[in-house]
């Protein structure tokens, strides 16, 4: 299940809401740390919200951009559940066989290909 646009706007969507994460893919916390981001241009096209015609502004371009927002959303989670499938076949295949030189060179393939 994908984020509301209530939960991406408020920023309270998680992994565990999403279902993207299972027992066996968990990530530790400090895996899951965000990285500063490096662009800061929207902190000077978004502001501090200081009147209701600003939020329904901001609330508008979002409600306009959130369908594009989904769609990536999808195929970076369908990209992620192909890796996730590939890197399980890679834990289980014993390392030098010929399936592990398979599957190592499918993970190949699926890199070069997104």
């Amino acid at each position: 299940q994908s984020p509301s646009r209530d939960q991406v706007s408020s920023g309270h969507a998680t992994s565990e809401q999403s279902g993207s994460e299972s027992p066996d893919t968990a990530q530790t916390s400090s895996q899951m740390q965000p990285t500063p981001n490096k662009n800061t241009d929207f902190l000077m096209t978004y502001t501090s919200i200081l009147s209701t015609e600003q939020r329904h502004k901001y609330k508008a371009e979002f409600n306009q951009n959130y369908a594009k927002y989904m769609k990536l959303h999808n195929v970076l989670d369908q990209v992620s559940k192909r890796f996730s499938h590939l890197e399980g076949k890679l834990k289980h295949a014993p390392k030098g066989s010929e399936e592990f030189k398979n599957v190592k060179a499918r993970i190949l393939q699926e890199y070069e290909r997104n």
